[in-house]
């Protein structure tokens, strides 16, 4: 609470500070719940999560294209003992034109790698680490882009491992609608500074590769599109015999959305991966569990509840389809941003 008190009395006094320079002030609200009823699957485990993120930042601008924003993401989980479950700081160099944005320090997610798969990110990475702490750097526009990017998620110290993700992704959409995309990383878990005997280095690669087609001229308000992919990898444990895994496997993707509801399918066949999820878990893994199978599918049906510049809610429901079952999921979230509700005009 002291934290809390301490980084809203400094922020308070640079936006005082500031506010007749060329700056801006954000808040933004996020709330998730996440109920999976995933008994009886030997791959993944049902639970619930619950809670929302409180995030205020600043944004001072130095020249029309450079700004340094900072802020803090206070996350609350529902239920918990401890009220304040993490105090996350917001604090990163941003350069945007019309076709580059370079982004150096700890910023949003949202703002960086969100055009990602699941398959590759499971959706709980966004609930629970929502920012990279690192440089991501893209050139292009929403029709043809290009980025690289760095993600320092461990520090060595005696007893937590260095860990950091390095990726690159692309897309390129032509004038018949049809498209290619790359989204892939190469994710490094190390050792700690004092490593023992049985501690090796492990390297993590993923990357797919899709072709598809996209339209919007199917009916008023929508958007269309479907893909098929190959999915690679590369998995090893250095200097452990028979701890190297090269898992290939076929990725097909529909999308369909209108103004208010949406659907989302995702079908993977192929060989299974994560083959060392159960020495390292989700310490090596950050995708989607249901790939250890051969065989996965993934089909979401949403609803836009609430639409709006200020405000979106969006309630879905999801089967899983593995280990020849039928499993169930319902997701509500809402993202609102604080500071334009309160000064909106009427």
């Amino acid at each position: 609470m002291n934290k809390f008190f301490i980084f809203s009395s400094c922020f308070i006094f640079l936006f005082v500070r500031l506010s007749a320079q060329n700056s801006s002030w954000a808040i933004d609200y996020s709330y998730f719940f996440d109920n999976t009823e995933f008994a009886g699957s030997s791959l993944t485990i049902p639970q619930t999560m619950s809670g929302m993120h409180v995030t205020p930042k600043l944004n001072v601008n130095f020249e029309p294209n450079h700004s340094l924003i900072t802020g803090i993401d206070v996350l609350m989980l529902a239920g918990a003992s401890k009220r304040f479950q993490e105090f996350m700081p917001v604090a990163y160099y941003q350069l945007k034109t019309k076709n580059q944005k370079l982004l150096v320090g700890s910023f949003p997610r949202t703002e960086s790698i969100s055009n990602y798969s699941d398959f590759l990110f499971q959706d709980s990475i966004n609930y629970f680490r929502p920012n990279l702490h690192g440089i991501y750097w893209n050139i292009g526009n929403n029709k043809k882009f290009i980025n690289l990017w760095l993600d320092w998620t461990g520090k060595q110290t005696e007893t937590d491992k260095e860990t950091f993700f390095s990726g690159i992704s692309g897309y390129h959409e032509f004038t018949s609608g049809l498209f290619i995309d790359l989204q892939s990383y190469l994710f490094h878990f190390a050792k700690t500074k004092t490593s023992l005997p049985d501690e090796h280095v492990c390297d993590n690669l993923q990357a797919i590769f899709s072709a598809g087609y996209t339209t919007n001229k199917l009916a008023i308000d929508n958007q269309f599109q479907i893909s098929v992919g190959i999915f690679a990898g590369y998995e090893r444990e250095r200097n452990v015999p028979d701890a190297l895994y090269t898992p290939l496997g076929i990725v097909l993707q529909l999308d369909f959305e209108r103004k208010f509801w949406g659907i989302n399918s995702k079908l993977y066949t192929g060989e299974p991966r994560m083959r060392m999820y159960s020495k390292f878990s989700n310490n090596l893994y950050w995708g989607n569990p249901w790939l250890q199978s051969d065989f996965y599918l993934e089909n979401k049906l949403y609803i836009k509840i609430i639409n709006n510049k200020y405000v979106q809610g969006k309630i879905a429901y999801q089967l899983h389809v593995s280990e020849n079952k039928v499993f169930h999921e319902q997701v509500f979230t809402l993202n609102a941003s604080i500071d334009k509700l309160l000064f909106s005009s009427k």
